[in-house]
Order: structure tokens, then C-alpha cells, then sequence
């Protein structure tokens, strides 16, 4: 299933329109993932799943309570990925979790 954040990710580079209030923390939370894409490339490489895991669940929770719902999505197939040691499917989902960190475009009102 081809989720809409998906279908822009593909095309272009995603924007989000967030609450004004999280303004000041946005910033941090992706500084916080970009370290975490880090941490996920490291830990694919020696098959380290269990620590993917933990990373994906962790993560999954905080980005819908900031509204950024794909967070939620991308991580949660990455966690199912890792517990099934799908290294395939890792790949694949570590490299849409890189492109919509590194790319999204976040608008606040």
C-alpha cells in the first residue's frame, strides 16, 4: 500500500504544515533523526537488528505527537522489517526514512 506521504516523497520533496507551538522543537526532533538515520545505517550493516528495532519504536511514537504522522509510518514498517531480519525491506525503508528526513520541508500556522 502506497501511502499519499509516499507518493509526494517520490515525486518531490515532502512539506508538512505543523501548529505553530511545536516551532521551536521541530528543529531538535530532526536533528534527533538524522542521528537516528545514522544509527539505523550503522546498525543495518553489521545486522544489527535488535538495535533497529528499539530505534524504529522509539521514534514511532514522538513523530505522530508532532503531527508528522509519515514518522510514524516509515518507522513503523522499519521496526516490522528489522523484527523480521528483512534486510531487504530495511533497506528500502531506511532509504525513504533518510530521504523524508533530509528533505521535508516544514511550514508552521
Amino acid at each position: 500500500m502506497t501511502s499519499t506521504f509516499q507518493n509526494r516523497l517520490k515525486s518531490n520533496h515532502p512539506v508538512v504544515v505543523l501548529d505553530k507551538d511545536f516551532a521551536e522543537l521541530i528543529p531538535i526532533f530532526l536533528d534527533d533523526l538524522k542521528r537516528d538515520v545514522e544509527t539505523i545505517t550503522t546498525s543495518l550493516a553489521v545486522h544489527d537488528y535488535a538495535t533497529i528495532k528499539r530505534t524504529s519504536h522509539a521514534i514511532r511514537g514522538a513523530g505522530g505527537g508532532y503531527g508528522l504522522n509519515y514518522i510514524t509510518e516509515v518507522t513503523q514498517s522499519l521496526e516490522r522489517a528489522a523484527i523480521a531480519e528483512d534486510r531487504a525491506s530495511l533497506q528500502k525503508w531506511l532509504q525513504e526514512f533518510r530521504q523524508y528526513v533530509y528533505t521535508v520541508e516544514i511550514k508552521y500556522e
